[in-house]
């Protein structure tokens, strides 16, 4: 199974200014993204939330209108810029071609993994970014999480990270709300189980019990996606690059006219360090630096895992960082 994870992607439909080239950069740029994301081989394509801006109709259409060729194969996670403009009824029913038209969480069974996909956003709340979830929605995620075979792993996709887990989960607005007690409804189930979300554009990987916590940086900071495969046996998740990385003097360009968005700062800062951008697990045995947190391991050990790590990136991701900073140095 390999599935192909964007972050939060805040596709503006308009800018901040009447600029006629800004605009026109504007669309070249996200169109290239979004060909960079369906050029990876995957079984499906994630949205983590935030896709959209302002949460659109034509925001909306534009992005579904480019993502169409990827066949039903297109999961939108809700995000809470999302759902800034119109009600959820309507937003769902202009996400057809996806498998979540018609409700915002929604399970897809496979024979190696039950994705569960839940809707963390509230309604048209420009001042309130904050996770929630009804209770409906966690009796139904609880019964999802433990009626799962172990043989099979359980991916939950959520735009808000479980508070006190990734980077900035501690943070006001910045995570589900802790008073949900997310962490006794998710427990402490065997086998594979991993905690998928944004928001917080920065790149994090923390384990907490028997859980991993993912969270994806947003794309205009890093120009990365995630890949995640799972063969039953092993799994894994890295980087790729969402397009060159001279895409970051465009970006740095017209970023700055998004309504409501901004970079994160240095691009050095939205990576994260390199094991949240990495991670291997294989017969349950944890094999990425999180492990190093732990328990102890040698140097050695360590130098192995980093120099594996170097192995799987790209010119272009060597480049990131340093083409980032120096742009924003000069």
């Amino acid at each position: 199974m390999r599935i192909v994870l964007m972050g939060d992607l805040h596709y503006a439909y308009r800018l901040k200014t009447r600029s006629g080239r800004l605009m026109a950069l504007k669309e070249h740029v996200f169109m290239r993204l979004i060909q960079h994301f369906m050029r990876v081989t995957g079984d499906f394509y994630i949205s983590i939330g935030d896709l959209t801006n302002e949460g659109t109709r034509d925001e909306l259409e534009q992005m579904y209108s480019w993502l169409s060729h990827l066949e039903g194969r297109f999961i939108h996670v809700l995000g809470n810029h999302d759902t800034l403009t119109l009600p959820k009824k309507e937003l769902m029913s202009i996400m057809t071609g996806s498998p979540m038209s018609g409700s915002p969480e929604r399970v897809i069974e496979t024979e190696l993994a039950r994705i569960i996909i839940l809707d963390t956003t509230k309604e048209r709340s420009w001042y309130d970014w904050g996770g929630t979830l009804t209770a409906d929605s966690l009796d139904w995620l609880e019964e999802m999480v433990h009626t799962t075979e172990r043989r099979r792993a359980v991916f939950v996709f959520a735009h808000h990270p479980v508070y006190l887990t990734t980077a900035r989960s501690n943070k006001r607005m910045q995570a589900i709300d802790p008073a949900l007690s997310l962490r006794n409804i998710l427990g402490k189930r065997p086998g594979l189980n991993v905690f998928f979300s944004g928001h917080n554009h920065v790149h994090s990987i923390v384990r907490e019990d028997a859980w991993y916590h993912v969270q994806t940086a947003a794309v205009l900071d890093t120009l990365t996606y995630r890949l995640i495969e799972w063969d039953g046996l092993h799994f894994s998740i890295k980087l790729v690059p969402a397009g060159p990385a001279s895409l970051f003097h465009d970006i740095l360009r017209f970023s700055r006219h998004i309504r409501g968005f901004s970079l994160v700062g240095k691009n050095r800062l939205a990576l994260g360090a390199w094991w949240d951008t990495f991670l291997m697990v294989e017969h349950e045995v944890e094999r990425s630096i999180l492990s190093l947190n732990t328990v102890s391991a040698s140097t050695r050990l360590a130098d192995a895992l980093a120099a594996e790590f170097e192995s799987t990136m790209t010119d272009d991701q060597r480049a990131v960082s340093v083409a980032f900073d120096s742009l924003r140095m000069g």
